[in-house]
């Protein structure tokens, strides 16, 4: 079973559980199918571009740690971390 409705003081409700599971194999053969990968290669594909984006990051604050030449891309690259990591930019 992959996901489950109800706690044990209310019954579970077995046509529930059959449409969140086919929803869920659905969504993940869409994203497949999209990106051709599998869900592990694509969390190690955004495990590896989250870990290249803050060393370039860390790079570029390394000469500027003021941040007086931040540009759009600066800010668009911390709002991307920030919003893949659940961190305030």
């Amino acid at each position: 079973m992959i996901a489950v409705y109800g706690c044990d003081d209310f019954p579970v409700d077995g046509a529930r559980i059959a449409e969140a599971n086919a929803n869920l194999i659905a969504e993940a053969f869409n994203v497949a199918t999209e990106t051709g990968l599998t869900p592990r290669q694509l969390a190690d594909q955004r495990a590896e571009l989250l870990d290249a984006l803050r060393a370039l990051i860390a790079r570029k604050d390394s000469v500027d740690p003021e941040g007086l030449f931040d540009g759009l891309e600066d800010i668009n690259a911390r709002a991307a971390i920030a919003k893949a990591t659940g961190a305030t930019p």
